[in-house]
């Protein structure tokens, strides 16, 4: 029936179906078009379809950074529902969208929860699922479990009242970035997988570039630069081909940070200049400040130290709290490595209760095993747990050929087939027969960890509890030190257990 209505509809429901339709299928002018006439043909009589037409046409505008448009639709939408207005999912949705666009955190996620709470005055079942999306989108950085709970019952809402599934695949993505903000690295990547696999199989091209994209920030925090940089070369092409031009900024400043990740400052400087030749987009001015800020680090600690907190400071204002989280540590590094060491602690526990709170775990821009390393020397007690719990990205690379090591089961060491130096067992105050007791423990059990109190009681059986485990916080910042001198050797801390990691360069003889 749609198919023949194409040309001529014959009335208000088949324009807003073939418009509706349209746009599930990425078809952006045809929908606007379609729309466009269900508005002319929409009166009085039909307000509940009239508010939904809204909803749609604003969003449409909305995308098309055409604001005035948007909001001249909810203007006629408010005119024909009255009072009525007030109490519609549709337009509170097309209020919600609109209050986003303006930077209008709160009121933008009040409006969605209101939405949820009014979304059975709505045409369909669907406004639900597309105001859980959309304020579960607005979470990620601020509460990312909270929005992969609403990503969740976005999906089983879907199934359940079976709507139109062709707008899985975008929650699908929406989630598998959700996953990767709570440090879910794997969930992330299962989610972004099945994203990417639906929107190819709809045709759903657009989602289909964004999932890659956020796949890039998997391959980086999985410690593949070289996948990454891959994957974000073909995601640029791709959305130059749909006139993704933000999104093709963003590819570029990812790439010129992969290369600042991989050592190269002044190739990350070049490419950023490059791609940024004439004024860059605002969406990208914060971040390309960030780059700049973290490429300078080593050479003008002090600006680049103020540049940075600053921009903590503005994501703060906007409550994008993971970006603070990362942005936080950064600045703490900059303290300890100018010295100022009591200001580092002061940034990294504001860092850590912030971390601890919202559940992170990593940072999806800009974490690396600088922000990991400042927090975990300099985490108070209280933080010491989650600190241990932060997942490490991988190092910058230093040059030179791989090096191998061999680790004997009574704990003896080679590198490069030469004995660890004594002194590396010298670390803090734990003393080296605590760390190389600690070591063997940890060996011992290897490839399995440890439970934190057990291990606590192995080490210290004369110490109470609480001391024993305090302990165990002061000698894991010990040990790491001398993990350093062990290149492939990793402590890992993982819901209060506690294992050895070992990269293909090193071994257990």
């Amino acid at each position: 029936m749609l198919a023949r209505a194409t040309d001529k509809p014959e009335g208000l429901e088949i324009a807003l179906a073939i418009g509706r339709r349209a746009l599930v299928n990425d078809r952006l002018d045809e929908a606007l078009r379609w729309l466009v006439q269900a508005r002319s043909l929409a009166t009085e009589k039909t307000p509940v379809v009239a508010a939904r037409i809204a909803f749609l046409l604003g969003a449409v505008y909305i995308g098309r950074d055409e604001e005035v448009a948007a909001d001249a639709v909810l203007a006629w939408a408010e005119g024909i529902l009255g009072r009525e207005a007030d109490s519609s999912a549709d337009v509170l949705h097309l209020r919600a969208l609109l209050a986003e666009r303006r930077g209008d955190r709160d009121v933008a996620m009040a409006l969605y929860r209101e939405v949820l709470q009014r979304a059975n005055v709505a045409l369909t079942p669907m406004t639900r699922v597309l105001a859980m999306r959309n304020l579960a989108a607005m979470l990620a950085h601020a509460r990312p479990r909270e929005s992969v709970g609403l990503y969740a019952m976005a999906l089983a809402t879907l199934d359940a009242d079976e709507l139109d599934a062709s707008t899985r695949c975008g929650i699908d993505n929406g989630m598998g970035y959700a996953l990767l903000c709570s440090g879910d690295v794997d969930g992330a990547r299962m989610k972004l997988d099945q994203a990417s696999s639906e929107a190819k199989r709809v045709g759903a091209e657009r989602v289909e570039v964004f999932a890659n994209f956020n796949r890039s920030l998997v391959d980086e925090l999985s410690g593949d630069l070289h996948a990454a940089d891959a994957r974000l070369r073909a995601v640029e092409a791709d959305a130059r081909r749909h006139d993704l031009d933000e999104l093709a900024g963003w590819t570029r400043i990812r790439r010129a940070w992969l290369q600042l990740r991989a050592g190269s400052a002044d190739a990350a400087a070049a490419a950023l200049r490059e791609a940024f030749a004439t004024a860059p987009r605002t969406e990208h001015r914060e971040a390309i400040a960030t780059l700049s800020a973290l490429i300078r680090l080593p050479d003008r600690l002090a600006a680049s130290r103020a540049q940075l907190s600053a921009l903590a400071a503005a994501y703060r204002k906007r409550d994008d709290a993971l970006t603070d989280f990362t942005l936080t540590l950064w600045v703490a590094h900059a303290d300890a490595a100018s010295g100022r060491l009591a200001t580092a602690r002061r940034n990294v526990a504001r860092a850590c209760a912030l971390g601890s709170e919202r559940g992170f775990r990593l940072g999806t821009s800009w974490w690396s095993s600088e922000v990991v390393t400042v927090a975990r020397e300099h985490a108070p007690a209280e933080f010491a747990d989650f600190a241990d719990r932060l997942l490490v990205a991988p190092s910058t690379p230093r040059p030179g050929p791989e090096r191998h090591v061999v680790v004997s089961r009574d704990g003896t060491v080679t590198v490069d087939g030469q004995p660890l130096d004594e002194s590396t067992w010298r670390q803090g105050r734990s003393g080296s027969g605590v760390l190389r007791r600690y070591f063997r423990a940890l060996l011992s059990a290897y490839p399995a960890a440890l439970a934190r109190d057990e291990l606590a009681d192995l080490l210290w059986p004369e110490s109470e509890g609480d001391k024993a485990v305090r302990n165990l916080y002061d000698a894991t910042k010990d040990l790491r030190r001398v993990l350093v001198a062990m290149p492939g050797v990793q402590l890992r801390v993982t819901e209060q257990t506690y294992g050895l990691v070992l990269a293909s360069s090193a071994r257990v003889h």
